[in-house]
């Protein structure tokens, strides 16, 4: 048996019944420390963004929720959140970083 990751808390901030199944999706969630929030656009099936707050930086586009709070709670919001970071202030310019969604 193999034991199953907690993933990060979250409060859901919108939740919406879709029009042809009637059950509610979330369109909206925050982690509970506030530090990230996913989101969607109103369309059934669409990507959910990672941003980063209070500076609201898109981090990643990822296909569901559950990918978000797993990509969030392996820390690779906030690696990719430093490299776009990093970036910006122009560490690594002049060089292509792979991970680097502003490269």
């Amino acid at each position: 048996m193999t034991a199953t990751a907690t993933l990060v808390a979250i409060e859901v901030t919108c939740e919406l019944p879709n029009s042809r199944t009637r059950r509610n999706e979330v369109w909206a969630a925050r982690t509970k420390d506030g530090k990230w929030l996913m989101l969607r656009t109103e369309e059934p099936g669409s990507p959910w963004w990672i941003r980063a707050l209070p500076g609201q930086r898109d981090v990643k586009l990822l296909g569901s929720l559950k990918a978000c709070r797993q990509y969030i709670t392996d820390g690779k919001a906030k690696r990719d959140l430093d490299l776009l970071e990093a970036h910006d202030r122009g560490e690594h310019e002049g060089q292509r970083v792979a991970k680097c969604a502003g490269c």
